[in-house]
């Protein structure tokens, strides 16, 4: 099930004041996108749980089992789904692993992307190199 989707900027900002305070700034900056940094801003970005009453009643409350992460892994992208934030990937994505957080970037796009072991990141800078880049 989703339990979170688009996002405001003010929901984004509550979400991160909130997570610092629980974990402080150094965790916060591994799983909690600043506000105007968010995946969830695009609407193209969704969190996925196991479906379970608690996550129904509260997001705060939902997670993504093992199995429900393994099933996703191996067939999201045939819904045009990519995992955003892969395991072994933080140094490219600057996200620690996130087995819930999918892109959707369409069905092409996911398919011919889906066993490359190559991140969203890591497709963008082939297709357009310097894309995203910070100037200095």
């Amino acid at each position: 099930m989703v339990s979170s989707a688009y996002r405001s900027l003010a929901d984004q900002q509550a979400i991160y004041d909130e997570f610092v305070e629980e974990n402080g700034v150094t965790v916060a900056q591994q799983y909690v996108s600043p506000v105007g940094a968010s995946e969830h801003h695009t609407g193209l970005s969704v969190d996925l749980s196991s479906v379970s009453d608690e996550c129904s009643d509260d997001s705060d409350s939902c997670s993504l089992s093992q199995s429900g992460a393994a099933w996703l892994a191996a067939n999201a992208y045939k819904y045009g789904f990519v995992q955003r934030y892969p395991q072994g990937k933080q140094a490219v994505t600057g996200v620690a692993f996130e087995p819930w957080h999918f892109r959707f970037v369409g069905k092409p796009m996911a398919a011919a992307m889906n066993g490359t072991n190559l991140t969203f990141d890591e497709v963008i800078q082939q297709i357009a190199p310097g894309y995203g880049a910070k100037d200095e």
